[in-house]
């Protein structure tokens, strides 16, 4: 089997085991996160990240292999000097 035949079949087989979920309140607000008004481990933080999740994996797309990027993540902003980091995504 050539080296190309070998990355094709991984690449072709490798999304069904990456493949992964989102935690189930991943988008819900839960009351204590509503609360927070600062973050104890440094009070003069102006925003925190509450969940991150990144995953890659190779997709073939039009005959070419990709890597694929996927980035999640849940920020609290605890002023107004943190709005520059929301996004309404």
């Amino acid at each position: 089997m050539s080296h190309k035949n070998l990355l094709l079949g991984f690449t072709l087989i490798s999304p069904l085991f990456l493949h992964s979920q989102e935690p189930e309140n991943f988008g819900i607000v839960t009351q204590e996160e509503l609360n927070m008004t600062i973050y104890e481990k440094d009070t003069t933080a102006n925003a925190v990240v509450l969940y991150e999740r990144g995953e890659n994996y190779f997709k073939v797309i039009n005959r070419r292999i990709r890597l694929i990027k996927k980035y999640h993540g849940k920020i609290k902003l605890l002023n107004e000097k943190a709005f520059k980091h929301g996004t309404t995504h």
